[in-house]
């Protein structure tokens, strides 16, 4: 998957050979799985969808349809769990337009970053079984498609095989700030100081290596690297203005609070899906090093 500490262009993209299983069809793809080496000797199997004859199909309230081929003896999976599958993926008229399988090397990827079929279908399954899904085009990818292969308005077959699933590590929480003094600035921007660090402070130009967690004023967290056990490193200058002023000002070993108002954010159009218009964001940010 992308790298999710750069926030800043792209939110939660997930890359299976080419193909965004995230709702952001238009992100980029830093880390597509590599394909299988070529044989030179034999070539891939085309992958053939599983008969669903005879067996019951569920219809969910979003309007995912699905077939359980084989029922899992494993635990059941835990929102937001990082999973690892084999699957391949049809269109209805039956063109194959990608397949683990067919490269003979399983998914690994996180539920909370895929399309919302495969969060839903996948994350109602239990390690070991074997589904069929067929997924709408409001929880695949919409009006848009995915160009070239994933037409506008497509409705998907994938049979999915889950091999193995973690649950996510807990989410993290906002730290009290009372009894700290905010300072607001005359950008609009305020901030608290958890932890005054002891280090220099960033140039406008120096990348930065920091630990961080956003949360929408609601309390809904959109992303963290903190959850991810790895801290991201980035020129303070492609940060949203909000961290430019607010991290600009810290000094290493330092961690603080930023109430970033939309406009210093992603402003009036937001950063869908996960970042509606006109939001004020809040990070914690523990800035751990910089670099010239």
């Amino acid at each position: 998957m992308c790298n999710s500490g750069y926030f800043v262009r792209s939110f939660f993209t997930v890359v299976v050979a080419g193909y965004c299983l995230s709702s952001d069809a238009n992100a980029g793809d830093e880390t597509k799985p590599p394909s299988a080496a070529p044989s030179a000797t034999a070539q891939p199997t085309t992958p053939v969808q599983t008969s669903i004859e005879g067996l019951k199909e569920v219809k969910t309230e979003s309007g995912l349809k699905y077939w359980d081929i084989k029922v899992g003896d494993g635990a059941a999976v835990e929102p937001g769990s990082k999973v690892t599958v084999h699957y391949s993926g049809w269109l209805t008229d039956g063109f194959l337009f990608d397949s683990s399988v067919q490269r003979g090397q399983p998914y690994t990827t996180s539920l909370n970053k895929v399309v919302k079929g495969w969060t839903e279908g996948i994350g109602s399954m239990k390690i070991g079984g074997k589904r069929r899904l067929e997924i709408p085009p409001g929880l695949g990818y919409g009006t848009r498609g995915n160009p070239p292969k994933i037409p506008p308005d497509a409705t998907l077959i994938f049979d999915v095989e889950l091999i193995s699933a973690v649950a996510p590590p807990p989410q993290p929480k906002q730290m009290s700030v009372e009894g700290i003094t905010p300072v607001t600035t005359p950008s609009g921007l305020k901030y608290w100081d958890l932890k005054v660090g002891d280090g220099p402070s960033p140039q406008p130009t120096s990348s930065v290596t920091v630990h961080y967690t956003g949360w929408l004023t609601d309390g809904t967290m959109f992303q963290s690297s903190v959850q991810q056990g790895q801290p991201i490193t980035m020129p303070l200058n492609q940060f949203v203005q909000g961290w430019k002023e607010g991290v600009g000002s810290m000094k290493v070993g330092g961690k603080r609070r930023l109430e970033i108002p939309y406009e210093l954010a992603y402003g009036e159009g937001g950063k869908p899906p996960t970042i509606p218009p006109k939001a004020n964001l809040i990070f914690e940010v523990e800035l751990i090093s910089i670099k010239p």
